[in-house]
């Protein structure tokens, strides 16, 4: 049976408002150091590409190792993304944008961290009905270091 408009276009904003709970899931396990739910949201072959478009990490259990070690140092992890701009471009991929800002502590008593905004562009597959991220690029607009140490 042929899908009407209608059913298409519920479906699209149905695999939209599920991209943006697949990427608020990310962000959650971020900021919360729920490590063991993260591989939950990558595809299996994600890339985790650098701000200048070559491949950081690749593969779930790198790109996960790759932001335990960058994240796991014990102070905040803060992760705000907003303004998201969807596009589901097939049945099963989507492409989107999203602005960020990040606040982080490097240690628990708060003495070194960064602060910054910058903006992530993603590709998501859906695999067997469910949105995974298929690979990210962050791209940073501004990022302060600060060390309020002696």
């Amino acid at each position: 049976m042929k899908e009407t408009d209608l059913e298409r276009r519920i479906r699209i904003l149905e695999d939209v408002e599920a991209i943006k709970k697949l990427k608020a899931q990310y962000w959650y396990c971020l900021e919360r150091r729920l490590w063991d739910d993260l591989p939950d949201v990558f595809a299996e072959d994600v890339i985790d590409y650098m701000g200048d478009g070559k491949i950081g990490c690749q593969g779930k259990k790198d790109v996960v190792k790759h932001l335990v070690d960058l994240l796991d140092k014990g102070g905040v992890n803060l992760h705000r993304g907003h303004s998201p701009m969807i596009e589901v471009t097939s049945d099963t991929t989507a492409t989107g944008k999203w602005d960020l800002y990040l606040y982080m502590e490097f240690d628990p008593q708060a003495k070194r961290g960064q602060e910054g905004w910058g903006s992530y562009e993603d590709e998501y597959v859906k695999v067997e009905g469910k949105w995974k991220i298929k690979s990210w690029k962050y791209k940073s607009a501004r990022l302060e270091q600060w060390n309020k140490e002696g």
